[in-house]
């Protein structure tokens, strides 16, 4: 199961507005042929606004970034069934902390603050 966020519906009902093709049985990404877009041509585009924006690139690194915000906010558990794994072994290799996390998490902590 893939989860989606609630934010995201709005997006999308807005994008089926600009769509000629309004049969709900249709791909969600199509060409502007009319065909269902390849996989390749979905990693094409994706990468091409990654690179602009300047993150990394490919869909398997926004499951990165999902399962690391996850982790981040609400535990390891959760990121491990988020991305439905077995294992935090496994889910430890999409989960990653930046030096600024790092940095928050122990200045947060009462005794790595230097304040009473």
């Amino acid at each position: 199961t893939a989860f989606v966020g609630e934010d995201a519906y709005l997006f999308i009902e807005e994008y089926l507005k600009t769509r000629k093709d309004d049969d709900p049985s249709s791909p969600l990404f199509m060409t502007t042929h009319g065909k269902p877009c390849s996989r390749e041509q979905i990693y094409k585009c994706l990468s091409h606004k990654q690179k602009e924006i300047g993150i990394a690139t490919g869909p398997h690194a926004l499951r990165h970034t999902a399962i690391s915000e996850v982790s981040n906010k609400y535990g390891a558990a959760m990121a491990r069934d988020f991305a439905n794994h077995k294992s935090l072994q496994i889910t430890n290799r999409y989960a990653h902390t930046t030096e600024e996390q790092r940095s928050n998490a122990v200045n947060s902590l009462h005794w790595g603050s230097g304040r009473p």
